[in-house]
């Protein structure tokens, strides 16, 4: 089951309700293991470990559909693709000839110019990491006990080679603001800026 809300006609008075709005298959695996180094009457030393992998796919949407774009999200739902995956724009760099960004457009071209509806494709990249996994260790000694637990996260969620964030990156880093008042000194010598924030 997928909850979600379902777009509704403005006119029954609501725009969206949340309903099961398609089906999924999961796949995976999970492990566990543990051992114990040291096990006597007073002492106790053990360690352990665990990792699961997980993969799922979209086999059915509301109402018949194909596809559901979520808005301003750079998300998809589509049959046959898993739930999470970037539907964006693929970004390629920047050009150092002139600083600006690229992008690749439906048909795999360069472009500079970004054009979320037309150029937005499925990109096989997840929003969710396939897989966690952590270890830890348990010692005690005559009932005092200490127990550590380590998280080995997964990379974080990055679609086209740069942090998942659809839409281009816009601006540059503000120079400081002794930097930006001297070149309006500068620039207009007759009205000067007030340092009075």
């Amino acid at each position: 089951d997928m909850l979600m809300q379902i777009p509704w006609s403005y006119t029954t008075g609501f725009d969206a309700s949340y309903g099961n709005i398609g089906s999924m298959t999961n796949t995976g695996v999970d492990v566990n293991v543990q051992a114990d180094i040291i096990k006597t009457q007073d002492w106790y030393w053990g360690v352990r470990c665990n990792f699961n992998y997980n993969k799922n796919k979209i086999t059915e949407l509301f109402s018949g559909r194909d596809s559901y774009t979520i808005p301003n999200t750079g998300l998809r739902y589509e049959v046959g693709h898993s739930a999470g995956e970037f539907y964006s724009v693929r970004y390629v760099g920047v050009d150092p000839r002139d600083g600006k960004q690229m992008w690749l457009d439906k048909n795999d071209n360069i472009t500079k110019i970004y054009n979320e509806e037309e150029n937005s494709v499925m990109t096989g990249k997840s929003q969710f990491a396939p897989w966690t996994g952590g270890f830890g260790t348990s010692l005690s000694w005559k009932g005092i006990s200490l127990s550590v637990d380590f998280n080995i996260p997964p990379r974080p969620a990055t679609c086209c080679g740069r942090p998942a964030a659809p839409g281009p990156v816009r601006g540059r880093r503000q120079p400081p603001m002794s930097s930006r008042y001297r070149r309006s000194r500068e620039t207009y010598p007759d009205n000067p800026p007030s340092r009075t924030p």
